[in-house]
């Protein structure tokens, strides 16, 4: 009679090596949603540039020149700390902006946003990140994601978005 024992359980090797087939798998699952969660924290901002453009180039061909061609400068989302923000200039600075982002039909947002915006005089638009390198900027700290630190975008007069700081310069697709 031959007297065959059944193998039960595993060897140390079988295990070490699905430990770290699931370590592979959580690393490269991780990295990309990272990647993921960026992205989506910047489509946002890049749909709000994009609304904010048609608004713009409704201003200019109602007007024949954007809402801030004589040279005033607009920022949205943009909150300063209590030293500056009693300055008269900034009061005026803000009222300016406050004035010409009524006349697009443009409110400041009410909901948490990661980046503030800059309507320049040609009528380029700019997006940055919030974050709170001096006392100047003033960004509760739910504003703020160390991710998107390095990251901006604009939009020009033709409304090709451009984003700065993952790989370069490149084109919003």
């Amino acid at each position: 009679m031959n007297n065959f024992k059944k193998k039960l359980g595993f060897t140390l090797i079988e295990l070490m090596i699905v430990i770290v087939i699931i370590g592979v798998l959580a690393a490269i699952s991780f990295t990309k949603y990272k990647s993921l969660t960026t992205k989506a924290k910047i489509r946002g901002p890049a749909t709000l540039l994009k609304h904010f453009w048609e608004l713009q180039m409704t201003y200019y061909y109602e007007h024949g020149k954007t809402a801030t061609s004589d040279g005033a400068i607009c920022f949205m989302g943009l909150k300063v700390g209590d030293e500056l923000g009693s300055l008269p200039i900034w009061q005026q600075i803000e009222d300016v902006s406050r004035l010409r982002l009524q006349w697009l039909g443009v409110d400041e947002p009410t909901e948490t946003s990661y980046f503030w915006f800059i309507f320049r005089p040609d009528g380029v638009i700019h997006a940055y990140s919030k974050y709170n390198l001096s006392s100047f900027y003033n960004f509760s700290d739910k504003e703020c994601d160390k991710n998107l630190r390095d990251i901006g975008m604009s939009i020009d007069l033709d409304g090709q978005i451009y984003l700065w700081g993952v790989r370069g310069e490149e084109k919003w697709p």
